[in-house]
């Protein structure tokens, strides 16, 4: 029943639309206020928002009402929501800008990892260019290969300069041992045939450097045989027995312990040098009355070949220096000129 002036109120959800109907003829402005009412004995407050109308003549009142912890719940559920929302976008922008870098600069790091980190020797080198649609990247590739092209030329070129200078040299040293040892059947004095043999002895290092050179180049440029099937106990028993007696020169002893045979294809004559060039070291390096020895240690993915002596050792200075050509870690020695490892 509804009377003058009468409030109809409707709840639904937490949700109150009130509608006061006028029936006089005032006109009101839409406004926003609190009322405070009382359903099942509990206070609640409401937010309204009114508006008036007319219909057939008649002046209305519209009010819509909405609790207020309902608004501050929505208030605290919409900033949830939004920080939520940022903080997710925030996340995909970050994961969108790494994929994006990622495919983006794939080039650059392919062609630093092929053209740079992964060459060993530049005359091998892959001229292959890295796919990609970068100007820039383009040009850093074009850029190393010619770099790296420039360089495999120079080594060539030295390699072909060592390569024809050792076997030039070659024939010359050999015609000169010749003419010194017939020298030495002239029936010299003494004094000269000794000045004969220190000149012959100065002839077989230089020989012996030429022919080192001439080895080293025919490596660098694969020119030997890789199909050879090498026994690596034939050719230590082979070295121990080339090298017996040297042996006693400085009474040493040497140990050979290879409990099993280990077989590969490779070159037999540069692994028998290889072998040669350790073992010797290990005797002319060692103490009076030392020892060698020559064991293996092998396991399901490699074969290990020790070689140990009693000598002086190397300390971490010289053993960085082994492998470099020409370097001698014990100078005041006589023999060797610094290519055997």
């Amino acid at each position: 029943k509804i009377v003058k002036n009468s409030i109809i109120v409707v709840y639904q959800n937490n949700y109150a639309a009130i509608v006061q109907l006028l029936l006089n003829n005032k006109s009101y402005k839409c406004t926003n206020f609190n009322i405070y009412t009382a359903i099942e004995n509990n206070s609640l407050t409401y937010e309204i928002l009114t508006q008036d109308f007319v219909h057939k003549g008649i002046i209305y009142r519209l009010e819509l009402g909405e609790e207020l912890t309902t608004v501050d719940l929505l208030e605290v559920t919409i900033l949830k929501f939004t920080l939520l929302i940022l903080g997710a976008s925030a996340i995909i922008m970050f994961a969108t800008d790494l994929v994006f870098l990622k495919y983006l600069l794939n080039p650059f790091y392919q062609i630093v990892n092929e053209k740079i980190n992964k060459v060993n020797d530049p005359i091998h080198f892959n001229y292959i260019p890295v796919k990609t649609t970068t100007t820039d990247f383009l040009l850093l590739d074009d850029s190393i290969s010619m770099l790296m092209n420039k360089i495999r030329l120079s080594i060539l070129t030295e390699k072909e300069f060592i390569a024809n200078v050792s076997h030039e040299l070659l024939t010359p040293v050999s015609i000169l041992m010749v003419r010194m040892e017939n020298l030495l059947n002239e029936g010299l004095t003494p004094d000269l045939e000794n000045k004969i043999f220190a000149n012959l002895k100065t002839l077989n290092r230089l020989k012996s450097v030429v022919n080192s050179l001439l080895m080293i180049s025919k490596i660098e440029q694969h020119q030997y045989n890789k199909d050879d099937v090498v026994s690596v106990q034939d050719v230590v028993t082979d070295v121990v027995e080339e090298l017996d007696h040297r042996l006693l020169m400085k009474n040493l002893t040497i140990a050979v312990n290879l409990q099993e045979d280990f077989v590969f294809k490779g070159n037999s004559s540069l692994f028998n040098i290889l072998i040669t060039n350790l073992v010797s070291n290990a005797i002319k390096y060692n103490v009076q009355n030392g020892q060698v020895k020559i064991s293996c240690d092998s396991s399901s993915t490699q074969f290990e070949l020790l070689i140990a002596d009693t000598g002086m050792g190397m300390t971490n200075l010289k053993l960085d220096k082994i492998f470099d050509r020409f370097e001698r870690l014990q100078p005041e020695m006589e023999e060797g000129h610094g290519l055997g490892l």
